[in-house]
């Protein structure tokens, strides 16, 4: 068993920044007017084309076509395009990786852009063409990329700290501005969509129970996942049931989705078993005939157990850090294992509720005592 001090005082310096960073928020002057809402990339609008960009390769084939950027805003702008892999976010949705990031073996190594850095006056535009390279090699399926246009140089922002003293503290931000075009390759042959659970972790978020829950997305197409966990205790008692939700899983997929229960379980044993459910989100591919694509609605599930135990060292540590930095330490802690989650509320509520009822009553039957 490690020590989870440390982790709890690395977790809380994260948590200062964080409070810093969103009172900071409050100080800094507008953004600039080429964020996100003043540069466009995508599909040429002037030529009538519209949606995300999406094609139809074969392993080995090779299209050209072409992005268009556009400076919407009031000032002149330096940009950095490139492309990039999309992947899962933390909470799994699709983001695109960072400049810079070495493509990984989806779409986002296969683009070969005619120029990766464009500089725009107001209201200006340009067309950049590209190549797109399919390996000889690609294995059927739905791939996603991003194709991004990013600042040069990233705005800075100073802003000055509360403190005590004549010398405030600051706080420096390098606020880097981008926006994206999604692309799909859609290469044809079998298309097949699966959902397994490698492995579920018990893990500790500062001082506060949570899990670690990977997942596989076994199919060449992306899928929706949705379903539940459920902790019980060492008799088989349900003390709570946990929600898990990804809009959007990408094809052969490996994401990890982490819940902290923002609560602590007593000493003891305890189980969890996770049971979701998945369904396909693919796209239609361009051109195939109505009803001739039954993944698209496809459906299944997957499920894993994990038993674990709660060790009272570890329990009273956390209790006792929570404690030191002035953190509410929930009455069940130190109890046997009750009923943790939300339904610690509901029974709360219910008590309440039984306690009024019988003050109700009681007054009624003293009044007709009297009467």
């Amino acid at each position: 068993m490690y020590s989870r001090c440390s982790q709890f005082r690395a977790n809380a310096r994260y948590i200062v920044v964080i409070l810093l960073l969103c009172a900071v928020g409050f100080l800094l002057p507008a953004p600039v007017a080429n964020a996100a809402g003043g540069i466009y990339i995508g599909r040429n609008l002037d030529k009538g084309e519209a949606g995300r960009l999406v094609y139809v390769l074969e392993p080995g084939e090779t299209a050209q076509a072409e992005v268009v950027v556009v400076n919407n805003g009031d000032e002149a702008v330096e940009l950095v395009v490139y492309a990039a892999d999309a992947f899962n976010s933390p909470r799994g949705c699709v983001s695109f990786g960072e400049l810079g990031e070495e493509a990984g073996n989806r779409v986002g190594g296969w683009f070969s852009l005619s120029a990766t850095e464009v500089s725009l006056g107001v209201k200006e535009k340009k067309i950049i063409p590209f190549t797109l390279r399919v390996p000889p090699d690609a294995r059927p399926g739905e791939y996603q990329a991003g194709i991004l246009a990013q600042e040069k140089t990233p705005s800075v922002t100073e802003a000055e700290l509360p403190g005590a003293g004549s010398e405030k503290p600051t706080l420096q931000l390098n606020i880097v501005s981008r926006v994206a075009t999604r692309v799909r390759v859609f290469i044809p042959g079998p298309r097949e969509a699966g959902l397994a659970i490698p492995s579920i972790r018990q893990v500790w978020h500062g001082t506060s129970v949570g899990f670690d829950v990977e997942l596989h997305n076994k199919g060449n197409v992306p899928i929706k996942v949705e379903g539940t966990m459920e902790v019980t205790d060492g008799a088989g008692k349900l003390l709570g049931s946990l929600p898990i939700s990804i809009p959007c899983l990408l094809s052969w997929g490996r994401f990890t989705y982490a819940i902290d229960t923002k609560t602590l379980l007593p000493p003891g044993q305890y189980s969890v078993h996770a049971v979701l459910n998945y369904e396909s989100v693919a796209r239609p591919v361009p051109g195939a005939p109505e009803g001739t694509d039954p993944v698209a609605s496809a459906t299944g599930s997957a499920e894993k157990s994990l038993t674990f135990e709660m060790e009272e060292e570890e329990v009273e540590e956390a209790i006792e850090e929570k404690e030191k930095a002035g953190l509410d330490v929930e009455p069940w802690t130190r109890e046997a294992p009750t009923a943790p989650f939300n339904l610690v509320l509901i029974i709360s509520i219910g008590a309440g509720v039984i306690i009024v009822g019988m003050a109700i009553l009681l007054v009624v039957l003293l009044r007709r005592r009297r009467l």
